[in-house]
């Protein structure tokens, strides 16, 4: 699990430009997908399959009357410095790790995530841009079928299929998707933008955290990076040096940097 220490710095959103109406009813088209995707409802039977305590525990999934108060604890620290930070608005958040090419830091993040939603106040939506760790499918309780790549090299699948309610209520997710080989190129795609513009402007109490590959070793993460609000850095304790440090802050530039989160 993980715990907190923090070096915020406040970042400024992207902003995509309406040239004219085609492309404002464009946005307006996408603005309302986004909409509808974070607020689906759940039926009756999914509203049973929400997580209860055991499960998040045995998922190491953080919850409110969990017995590890100081990892609770630390969570919210990290949320308080986001919100903060986002001056009380919804932000979009990477958080990738400083280790080896093979860490992952999917459960961190969705953590992260997590905590938001368990603020009744917000929204949460958690996307999986690690196309390495494949450790996503047990985080929804619908079947998936397509994810992000998906949406980003086909224009048959909408923003509201490949987005999922998790077993956390007010956390959607959505999955890295079937087309995992040149992920670099597929988050570069314009569409992924138009998408983090879109969320903030239709739904600006939304907190979106990007799960994101190990940023020395993947180029997909410095263009995720440019594209976010703030980046989050997950340390490995006892793993990594200054140097290793400095480089992945280097590649992500200082002012994209809200905090780091070490991982013991």
């Amino acid at each position: 699990m993980a715990d907190s220490s923090s070096r915020i710095t406040s970042a400024k959103p992207s902003v995509i430009r309406l040239a004219d109406s085609d492309t404002r009813s464009k946005i307006n088209q996408i603005n309302q997908y986004v909409e509808r995707s974070l607020t689906f409802t759940l039926n009756e039977e999914e509203q049973k399959k929400l997580w209860l305590p055991d499960t998040c525990q045995q998922k190491e999934i953080i919850y409110p009357s969990m017995k590890q108060s100081d990892i609770l604890s630390a969570y919210r620290g990290i949320r308080t410095k986001i919100v903060k930070k986002s001056q009380g608005s919804g932000a979009v958040i990477a958080v990738t790790s400083v280790g080896q090419a093979t860490d992952h830091n999917t459960m961190i993040s969705f953590n992260i995530a997590t905590c938001f939603a368990l603020d009744e106040s917000k929204t949460a939506l958690f996307i999986d841009c690690n196309p390495n760790a494949g450790d996503t499918d047990t985080l929804s309780i619908r079947d998936m079928q397509f994810g992000l790549t998906d949406y980003l090299t086909s224009s048959s699948v909408s923003l509201s299929d490949i987005t999922y309610p998790s077993g956390i209520n007010r956390l959607k997710l959505i999955p890295t998707g079937n087309t995992t080989e040149s992920a670099a190129e597929h988050y570069n795609h314009p569409k992924m933008e138009v998408i983090i513009s879109s969320i903030k402007c239709s739904m600006p109490n939304a907190f979106v955290i990007m799960n994101t590959p190990p940023v020395r070793h993947y180029p997909e993460t410095a263009i995720l990076a440019e594209k976010v609000d703030m980046v989050i850095l997950v340390v490995p304790a006892k793993k990594i040096t200054q140097k290793d440090l400095q480089e992945a802050i280097q590649i992500i530039g200082e002012e994209k940097v809200a905090g780091v989160v070490f991982n013991s």
